[in-house]
């Protein structure tokens, strides 16, 4: 959806055979410009509804609308092929992810972050070397990725893993599994930047609580809080009004009712 796309986006290369990964950039709006790996001169113009494909330079790619663009990454590992939906640079990411190994398989994991925060990861409640970060093409060092297979020993087979950064900074995350003659590829980092989800119904004294989520450096409620997460527990429409630095803005309500019980009359 447009709501969901953005204009920035990191591209990590997969392991198909001959170069075969592929990026599909499609124009949401008319008269989108196209730049790649930093470049100040377009590539492409869009109309809506047209893609421009991107094929790798390096090992990781940094493409640019000059509107909103939507992008595909076809990818995979050795003949087997997959696909995935990118996120968006902006006001999007997570703090933390949580994920499953499905076997014991090849398992790559792939992580964008700011430039400097690449030393704040935990994997299963252990630092995760930083070493192995580095910079996005055309990002000024801005930008830095991870792209390496783990082991069994570092993500068990079918156990809960958890990725996360104790800075303030959000990531992205990206896995590529690959047992025998099949692959599956995706992103597990969270498309959206403020979401309150759906509308709440309390029974008479209970309580919920509304969590307008981590990372943000400035929080505005309805009710004059300023935290993260407030408790409520009267009925009414709760807005809350979320920054990050100076590029993310967002506004989310969610309404909180009285649950009325259903009547049956014998």
């Amino acid at each position: 959806s447009v709501e969901k796309s953005g204009y920035k986006h990191i591209v990590v290369k997969g392991q198909l055979t001959q170069n075969l990964d592929r990026v599909f950039a499609v124009a949401l709006f008319d008269s989108t410009y196209i730049y790649i790996d930093g470049g100040t001169i377009p590539v492409d113009t869009l109309m809506a509804g047209e893609q421009y494909t991107y094929s790798f330079i390096g090992p990781a790619g940094f493409i640019r609308g000059s509107n909103k663009i939507s992008v595909l990454h076809v990818s995979g590992s050795g003949d087997q092929t997959a696909a995935a939906v990118i996120p968006s640079l902006e006001c999007t990411g997570s703090n933390q992810i949580g994920f499953t190994r499905p076997g014991s398989g090849e398992f790559r994991l792939t992580l964008t972050i700011k430039n400097g925060f690449q030393n704040s990861f935990t994997l299963n409640g252990n630092p995760l070397d930083g070493s192995g970060f580095a910079p996005v093409p055309g990002t000024n060092d801005e930008w830095v990725f991870l792209n390496r297979v783990f082991s069994t020993s570092e993500v068990p087979n079918g156990q809960a893993s958890i990725i996360a950064n104790y800075s303030a900074e959000l990531f992205h995350m990206g896995t590529a599994y690959r047992q025998g003659a099949s692959c599956n590829y995706g992103y597990f980092s969270n498309f959206s930047y403020l979401n309150l989800g759906i509308n709440r119904e309390l029974c008479l004294g209970d309580s919920a609580i509304l969590d307008a989520g981590p990372g943000k450096t400035q929080y505005r409620w309805s009710t004059g809080d300023t935290t993260q997460k407030i408790v409520v527990k009267t009925p009414g429409v709760y807005m809350v009004d979320v920054l990050s630095g100076n590029e993310c803005a967002a506004t989310d309500t969610v309404e909180v009712s009285y649950y009325i019980p259903p009547v049956q009359i014998q």
